[in-house]
């Protein structure tokens, strides 16, 4: 097996120009799973590498910029094989990267500054069991929130389920207010850590603080989205957009006294507000409004991007959308301490902004000059935000805000299970340094 291993690796070696450490990987790989490494990784400069690579970026941004590309992809088929792919990792001196839905803001889970890695591409392991008996589901890693909704739907029209975009980093949704966060409403969860060890809530005994430590990081809740669009009768030539969206978890005719008693300025009438199931409400959201429910199973990129950000009018140039969106919290947020998950962002925190730009160049100058405007942007917002430190949704994430400190207690768990951090990325946490 070990002249097999070698000799295929000479071969792809020949055939790819490939690194020490993308060898080395590609034979510590074949030595574990002999029958099944052919179409589970992918070597740089192999056929199906770029098509892969390039079939999960939702920010294209990274597709054009000089930040390092992995060595390998891995697209596993079981969870041996995620298993594999750390430890041969470890051996072969190349860090990890999990790439799931490909929405990283910064393309952490896909790009990386300064040292080899390779990237676990999880499009296979997407499993999902719904027990609504229990009123729980197993969502393999792999899985979309719009596969998971439309899932549920399928088994049954009634239960819905509290996340809504990038639940790993915590999970915000529109029934935020309800119920929290998604990571709020893990009762387990497998993970495969630093060691290659295949663990669960049980199996962690007092390693870690359980599965939604790792996690964190819309009842009703709502979304106030500010966009500027053109507006030639306006006498600074721009306009801004204010629109309001909200989920009510009831009717209209309930909603309509709550509304004119403690929103009067808006103005809400009957025919602003639209009944509809759960599921169609997520259709809503995604931006897919009488759209079927199989519409939430398009994986590919821009497919279910949320409309918010660029419907209605023009942008300030063709190509561009610049707005921020303003999720409110309170509620249930306001009820579960700081300290329960890593997720901070409880009572006292009003909103939850993201700050949102698209455009359709791809020359490096034209990018420099988006971000150097955002830029202006954070720095006009700095006295209305958090500070001391500013805090951000890790979903949010942008390198531009700055780096994490070292939380005593996240610190204390990162050494914990992963002392010597080999799970990294640039806004990671570090261990402590005790």
């Amino acid at each position: 097996m070990e002249g097999l291993a070698s000799v295929r690796g000479r071969e792809i070696v020949q055939k790819y120009c490939l690194s020490g450490p993308e060898e080395s990987f590609l034979n510590c790989f074949h030595d574990r799973h002999p029958d099944a490494s052919t179409g589970i990784v992918h070597a740089r400069g192999s056929e199906a590498y770029n098509a892969i690579y390039r079939s999960n970026i939702q920010n294209v941004r990274f597709l054009y910029s000089a930040a390092a590309k992995p060595a390998v992809l891995v697209t596993p088929a079981s969870e041996s094989h995620v298993q594999s792919s750390v430890i041969c990792g470890k051996t072969s001196r190349l860090r990890v990267r999990v790439r799931s839905g490909g929405h990283d803001y910064e393309g952490m889970s896909y790009v990386s500054e300064g040292e080899g890695f390779l990237v676990v591409d999880l499009v296979n392991l997407r499993s999902l069991t719904v027990d609504i008996a229990k009123g729980s589901a197993w969502v393999a890693a792999g899985a979309t929130v719009g596969e998971l909704y439309y899932r549920i739907a399928k088994a049954s029209p009634t239960p819905a389920s509290p996340p809504d975009y990038a639940p790993l980093g915590g999970g915000i949704g529109t029934m935020l207010r309800k119920y929290g966060t998604a990571a709020d409403n893990i009762i387990d969860a497998r993970l495969v850590d630093a060691q290659g060890r295949l663990l669960d809530r049980s199996s962690m005994g007092k390693t870690s603080s359980g599965p939604s430590e790792e996690a964190g990081g819309r009842a009703s809740g709502s979304s106030v989205i500010a966009e500027a669009t053109d507006a030639p009768q306006s006498p600074m030539g721009r306009t801004v957009h204010l629109r309001f969206n909200s989920l009510f978890l009831g009717t209209r005719d309930e909603l309509l006294p709550l509304m004119r008693r403690n929103f009067p300025d808006l103005g809400l009438k009957a025919e602003d507000c639209k009944e509809m199931t759960w599921i169609e409400s997520t259709l809503y959201f995604a931006g897919l409004s009488g759209r079927r429910p199989e519409a939430l199973l398009d994986r590919s990129p821009g497919s279910i991007a949320p409309s918010r950000p660029t419907s209605g009018g023009s942008s300030w140039r063709p190509g561009e959308s610049r707005c921020f969106i303003m999720d409110p919290f309170g509620g249930k947020m306001d009820e579960i301490p700081e300290t329960a998950i890593a997720f901070p962002h409880r009572r006292g925190n009003l909103f939850n902004i993201q700050y949102f730009m698209r455009w359709s160049e791809t020359e490096e100058v034209v990018t420099r000059g988006h971000l150097d405007w955002m830029r202006k942007l954070y720095a006009f917002m700095e006295p209305y935000v958090s500070s001391n430190p500013r805090a951000a949704y890790v979903n949010y994430r942008d390198v531009d805000l700055g780096r994490p400190a070292r939380p005593p207690r996240l610190a204390a768990v990162k050494s914990r299970v992963d002392r010597e951090n080999f799970f990294r990325n640039e806004q990671s946490i570090p261990p402590s340094m005790n």
